[in-house]
């Protein structure tokens, strides 16, 4: 027999930090995720499209290559 199996990267985390605002809601994929400053955990792996917005200011947007963490 013979099987096909594709395996799928663990999930990465993206670090974000602000100037001048203090606080922005984060997006991937057109998917609220959290805020910044901070961390977002569990992002999937792969390319994604990342948006940071806050009141006032024009949106941020950028496509991120997101890695899949190691297992320690």
């Amino acid at each position: 027999q013979q099987h096909r199996v594709e395996l799928v990267p663990l999930p990465g985390k993206l670090n974000i930090s602000l100037t001048p605002v203090e606080q922005a809601v984060v997006r991937i994929d057109g998917k609220r995720v959290g805020t910044a400053p901070g961390t977002i955990e569990e992002v999937e792996a792969g390319t994604r499209l990342v948006e940071i917005s806050a009141k006032r200011y024009l949106p941020y947007t950028a496509t991120l290559e997101i890695r899949g963490k190691r297992l320690e």
